[in-house]
């Protein structure tokens, strides 16, 4: 990855966070928030079964699951703890700066407390992942995901239309380091929060107008990184997320002549299994 590439995200981090952080976890950052760029080009691995092998080939069609219903669902409770601290922190921050600087700060504050309040009363969005490696040859991996070795791994060159294109969704790294996944959300958190700043300078008079709609989108957004966090025991996995939001954007999604698509089910472990599908790009190869 070039120099330019790397660069530009990492002057989103404010100067505390930059301060506070490590060249190599700012370049770190950088690479996650240019996940398409970063990833493009490279081979990317699905483990998977003989059957299922079967299948994508007939069809074209690789699935993805309801985040709820990952094999770890602990998962989704670290990102949901780590984005509550995060919030929390931030609008501390904000409160204090409104008080002393007498700014819009009030209304940022009034956004994170509404992602907060939104995060424990809110029916949480319907995320879908199809996951991949990095690695090819993975020996946890054959044996949770591949037919307990008997399998295969797809391999799949990453980039950003490699399952045509669709403006809903990203192809995200996995991160596992604790201290780069707070850094992670600190940066959503206050690009969100700047943008709220100057959309209320241009003298909207529906400010909390304003403000409930850019804490539904800040909600949103944060539950595609959610998704994107493990922990530091997986590391080896040097996993990879195709990651679908659905939302509730209904009139905006008409307007732009896009289909939200519909959910199909299949058994597993005697649940009902939510699942989208996605046609991909030509398999590489498999190993």
């Amino acid at each position: 990855m070039n120099e330019e590439v790397e660069k530009s995200p990492t002057d989103k981090l404010t100067r505390r966070q930059r301060e506070g952080t490590s060249e190599t976890a700012a370049k770190r950052v950088a690479t996650h928030f240019n996940e398409e760029l970063a990833l493009t080009g490279v081979l990317i691995y699905h483990y998977t079964t003989i059957a299922t092998l079967s299948s994508v080939v007939s069809s074209g069609e690789l699935w993805m699951s309801d985040a709820t219903f990952i094999n770890d669902r602990s998962e989704l409770e670290i990102g949901l703890e780590l984005v509550r601290n995060q919030l929390s922190i931030a609008s501390q921050a904000a409160e204090l700066e409104s008080y002393i600087e007498k700014s819009n700060a009030g209304h940022v504050g009034a956004l994170l407390e509404g992602v907060k309040s939104r995060l424990e009363t809110e029916k949480r969005p319907e995320v879908y992942v199809c996951c991949f490696s990095r690695e090819s040859d993975d020996l946890p991996q054959w044996r949770a995901y591949g037919g307990q070795g008997t399998g295969v791994a797809l391999g799949l060159r990453a980039g950003a239309d490699m399952f045509g294109k669709n403006p809903e969704t990203l192809l995200k790294p996995v991160f596992y380091n604790t201290d780069d996944q707070k850094l992670i959300i600190d940066t959503v958190i206050e690009e969100w929060s700047r943008n709220l700043e100057d959309s209320l300078e241009d003298d909207n008079e529906d400010i909390l107008h304003v403000v409930d709609s850019w804490t539904r989108r800040l909600w949103h957004d944060l539950w595609r990184y959610i998704v994107s966090f493990k922990q530091a025991d997986f590391r080896a996995e040097r996993e990879v997320r195709y990651v679908y939001l659905m939302h509730d954007y209904r009139e905006f999604l008409d307007s732009v002549g896009l289909e939200q698509p519909t959910p199909r089910f299949r058994e597993r472990g005697g649940l009902l299994v939510p699942y989208l599908t996605t046609k991909t790009a030509s398999i590489v190869g498999s190993v």
